[in-house]
């Protein structure tokens, strides 16, 4: 884990300037003060640690709460991205229940609602729906080509006009039927108002998703923050060309020289800690893109996607099965607690399911 790469804070420090134009910095002090001993006999004057406690336990308290705002920020969007793939699990399931097998019908009220994620997911990660994007969709059959070329030249907000798609379908197989009784009719817009719902739960978590990422942690706080990292870090590292001077590691120029590595060797660990708790929380502040920390969208809507469609092709007679007798309570008691029997047998997906996930595969290069 140390040394791991990939997943991990290095990468985050490593490929910053900050880190290495700091780290030079206190190389170049080093070599300065070896000079000046090497031919005046006294090196830079010395700062005394204490000078940097005080600024380097307020830059602590700074760095720490604006981790904790990125991280509270990173789970309230992750929150929005789990209750958009629940509600359209509530959308899918709404219709297999309501829509007595019409499999047309089903998909296309169904396939709006994905869209509308998948397009919500891609505005995020790149600024906008690009070309590969739109093509794996319409070959995904979530669009057509019309659709697609309606919301490419749509101004408004995208996600909500294929919402208001799928709401059109479920509202048109709802009053297909006229001239039912009055009854039957309210309870049919009972039924259309729960649809209403559950799609307006889909377009808020959209809309709390880009209205969070619109508004990142003000400027000026981040400004004073990296201001201060500075300083601290500058104040920190020339206070260290002293603190090491009293301790014997050697005589003569042997001494000089584990004093400077040890040095450089502190004051690394010191810019690592800081640098990544940073650059840490402002990936977490906007988790939509390639890095490590992202959130992985396209395994979202691909479980999504699969999810639908696996349920809107269950043709399973369930009716059959309804004439199951509830069991007597003394025997449910003599078999034991009912979880701990679950646990024994496990789960009843995982023994009869035959689900191979992958049915969403983004298009790669070479088929866009």
């Amino acid at each position: 884990m140390l040394t791991r790469w990939k997943g991990t804070a290095l990468p985050y420090v490593f490929n910053q300037s900050l880190f290495w134009s700091m780290f030079s910095l206190e190389v170049a002090l080093l070599l300065v003060d070896g000079l000046l001993i090497q031919f005046t006999g006294t090196g830079l004057p010395v700062l005394d640690w204490k000078a940097a406690l005080v600024p380097s336990s307020l830059l602590t308290f700074f760095i720490v709460f604006y981790t904790g705002n990125c991280y509270s920020r990173y789970f309230q969007l992750w929150g929005h991205c789990v209750g958009m793939g629940g509600a359209v699990m509530e959308w899918t399931t709404q219709v297999k229940a309501q829509f007595g097998g019409a499999a047309t019908a089903e998909w296309n009220a169904v396939r709006y609602m994905i869209a509308a994620v998948v397009i919500e997911y891609s505005t995020q990660r790149g600024g906008g729906v690009s070309d590969k994007e739109w093509l794996s969709m319409e070959s995904h059959q979530l669009l057509t080509h019309d659709e697609i070329e309606t919301l490419q030249g749509y101004t408004g907000f995208k996600p909500l006009l294929a919402i208001s798609w799928g709401m059109s379908v479920v509202r048109h197989k709802i009053h297909s039927g006229r001239g039912r009784p009055i009854a039957a009719e309210e309870r049919m817009t009972r039924v259309e108002a729960e649809f209403q719902r559950t799609a307006f739960a889909v377009r808020g978590h959209c809309g709390q998703i880009r209205n969070l990422v619109a508004q990142p942690i003000p400027l000026p706080y981040f400004h004073i923050l990296t201001v201060m990292l500075v300083v601290v870090l500058s104040i920190t590292g020339y206070s260290l060309l002293g603190l090491l001077e009293g301790l014997a590691f050697a005589e003569g120029a042997t001494a000089h020289l584990m004093r400077y590595i040890f040095t450089m060797a502190i004051y690394a660990v010191f810019l690592f800690v800081y640098i990544a708790l940073r650059e840490i929380a402002i990936a977490m502040s906007d988790p939509f893109g390639d890095d490590d920390l992202d959130f992985d969208t396209n395994t979202i809507v691909g479980a999504m996607y699969d999810n639908s469609l696996a349920l809107l092709k269950d043709t399973t007679d369930i009716a059959s099965s309804w004439d199951q007798q509830p069991p007597e309570w003394s025997a449910l008691m003599a078999r034991g607690r009912y979880g701990k029997k679950m646990s024994q047998r496990g789960s009843i997906c995982e023994r009869q399911s035959g689900w191979t996930p992958g049915m969403w595969e983004p298009l790669g290069d070479e088929e866009a």
